[in-house]
């Protein structure tokens, strides 16, 4: 039987609805082009020997599908999701596999013949709590230009507070066996190097220099905090979550950003609250530590008002993630930013609105 090609990128993600109970989310990244081969419904393994077919949700109705899904230039962004309830306790891998992957990928061989396999990781244990994946605000297409510098990063927000890592994966193919003959891209130019920071998620190559469309599978794993009776802290993996993601390698001239910081920009490590206020107050940036029993991390803080584009490009460049500015509820009604989640189980109920870009 054959198949057209048209899988470019995707995930699996899940949100807890109640008791054994969550939501499953199949995000595909596919080419518009091939309409013999898009997909109304896809096939889902739920990990407990169970399995079913989720129908997409999102876009009007089409020729044969109920949702279209939604077309953004040369990509056709697809959303299936449906709920399952586990039988109790365990870890459960959430798997999808469907023909093909798009055409002369240059680090999986024949690609046009490969089926496209993504899978989750979802662990349910009674010490551990609720957990909801986390939420991927950058979408898994970049784009890069021969022999420049290229950076990219899912902008991974944790609705629950966990703490998240990354790591590189292969990717995989038909039965989640990896992909035959893959290989990581090559950094052929500048510094050499195609690395990816475990810490902050940002996948760096530096440089590519054939052109052409490439793959990278990151792993984004979720971690949670807890204490023995004894009072020993041990930190337990809670999700996995593989993101196959796509990068286009173009001829062009586009140089990436030079950071520019001003002098005396930040406050001096040991001052005072009173301190600190005043230096937030005259547009400094301060280092606010949480308790080591809390979140036991550091977060860059600067008056929204007296924020300049040098302060940006500090907290970007020296902090990564993401940076966050406080509103009234009534300014996000305004503004039309609804909650990045419905039903917020977070350990301290932060209420992250879905994400914005600056345009102009």
């Amino acid at each position: 039987m054959g198949f057209s090609t048209h899988n470019k990128a995707g995930e699996i993600t899940y949100r807890k609805l109640a008791g054994l109970t969550y939501e499953i989310t199949i995000t595909t990244y596919t080419s518009p082009l091939s309409a013999d081969a898009d997909r109304c419904e896809l096939p889902i393994s739920w990990g407990d020997g169970k399995s079913d077919t989720l129908p997409r949700i999102n876009g009007g109705a089409g020729s044969k599908c109920n949702h279209s899904g939604e077309v953004i230039g040369k990509v056709q962004i697809n959303k299936y999701v449906g709920s399952h309830t586990y039988p109790g306790n365990g870890k459960y891998v959430i798997t999808m596999e469907d023909p093909n992957r798009i055409e002369n990928i240059k680090n999986i061989p024949n690609s046009v013949g490969v089926p496209f396999f993504l899978k989750t990781t979802l662990i349910i244990h009674p010490s551990l709590g609720a957990n909801s994946s986390p939420v991927l605000t950058f979408p898994p297409l970049d784009e890069a230009c021969a022999c420049k510098g290229f950076y990219h990063n899912p902008g991974a927000i944790d609705p629950n507070g966990d703490s998240i890592s990354y790591a590189l994966s292969v990717c995989y193919g038909a039965g989640g066996i990896p992909v035959n003959g893959y290989s990581f891209p090559i950094a052929v130019c500048n510094k050499k190097i195609f690395s990816l920071d475990e810490k902050t998620g940002t996948l760096t190559w530096d440089a590519p220099q054939e052109t052409g469309i490439y793959n990278v599978c990151i792993s984004i794993i979720e971690w949670r905090k807890r204490k023995f009776v004894t009072g020993k802290t041990i930190w337990d993996t809670i999700g996995v979550v593989l993101r196959d993601m796509q990068i286009e390698v173009a001829i062009c001239n586009n140089n990436p950003p030079e950071f520019l910081v001003t002098n005396d920009v930040c406050a001096i490590a040991g001052d005072t609250i009173e301190e600190a206020i005043k230096d937030i107050k005259s547009g400094k940036i301060v280092i606010v530590i949480d308790d080591e029993n809390r979140e036991n991390e550091g977060d860059f803080v600067a008056a929204a008002e007296m924020v300049t584009a040098e302060m940006i490009n500090f907290m970007a460049t020296h902090g990564r993630g993401l940076i966050c500015t406080p509103l009234l509820e009534s300014r996000c009604q305004e503004l039309g930013l609804e909650l990045m989640i419905g039903k917020n189980t977070a350990a301290y109920e932060t209420p992250f609105t879905i994400s914005v870009d600056l345009v102009g």
